[in-house]
């Protein structure tokens, strides 16, 4: 194996002294696996639809398409025959560190939720055709366990003078400021698009919001820091949060916490 940039790229060699008596699952088929990684997921979905040169043995593991995407393979039929869809459980949310102020607040991460207008988010995102507004983690299928319930009632576009009220019980009568930590990546989940959603949802509550944008691998060092990362639009898995949206999520197939907030789900 080889690795360039800290794992921007990995190449994977076979291995001279595999047997295969000893490993009935893995049939090791490829001599050689190029892995690039740090592309943006317009540029990847471009390549796979073009397949060209070494792109036409290319996969990917997790690109969504877009809205200009979706409109590509509504005309070509070939194409949509290489398009994987479903809707699969990937909550997007934004993350809070209660050990930094003033999210050790509750009320002010309460405020937050209930300042989010998860429509304009889901809007961000690609529309209703690629994302639906979440109050909960889990997707809404039975197979996941879903239980519909919402602990903070501000509807699809959010409550700002609900959020006020919060700030005001937490000591901000006059609001605050807070950072915004997300990815410069064009990819509808922790793009500027979600992040200047989010922003003018809270600046209605009386919250400012100073944006932080960060190429792909900075931001994914940032918002795991405590030190660096107060606040940030994140995709499941990240440790705090409050929901916004499910992503329903378009996938090309071949050749190709602490308290939370949820945004959206993404289809996919």
């Amino acid at each position: 194996m080889k690795n360039e940039n800290d794992g921007e790229r990995l190449v994977l060699e076979r291995n001279e002294h595999w047997d295969p008596k000893t490993d009935e699952e893995r049939k090791a088929y490829p001599d050689r696996i190029d892995v690039k990684s740090g592309l943006d997921e317009a540029v990847i979905n471009q390549r796979l639809a073009t397949s060209s040169g070494a792109d036409s043995a290319a996969v990917t593991t997790d690109t969504n398409l877009g809205p200009a995407e979706l409109a590509q393979i509504g005309s070509d039929k070939a194409l949509a025959a290489r398009v994987g869809t479903g809707h699969f459980g990937f909550t997007n949310y934004i993350a809070f560190n209660p050990k930094v102020k003033p999210f050790d607040n509750p009320k002010v991460r309460q405020a937050i939720s209930y300042a989010v207008n998860r429509t304009s988010v889901v809007n961000a995102a690609g529309g209703s055709a690629l994302a639906e507004p979440a109050t909960t983690f889990l997707p809404e299928q039975k197979a996941f366990g879903f239980t519909p319930y919402d602990h903070f009632p501000a509807g699809k576009t959010g409550d700002p003078e609900k959020a006020r009220q919060l700030l005001k019980e937490a000591g901000f009568p006059n609001g605050l400021t807070v950072t915004l930590l997300h990815s410069t990546a064009q990819n509808r989940t922790t793009s500027p698009e979600i992040a200047t959603a989010v922003q003018e949802a809270l600046g209605k509550a009386g919250i400012t919001v100073k944006l932080d944008g960060q190429e792909p691998n900075s931001f994914n060092e940032k918002r795991w820091s405590v030190k660096d990362a107060p606040a940030s639009s994140s995709p499941a898995g990240a440790p705090t949060g409050r929901p916004a949206a499910r992503s329903s999520r378009r996938s090309s197939t071949d050749a190709r916490s602490s308290p939370t907030a949820p945004t959206t789900t993404t289809r996919s």
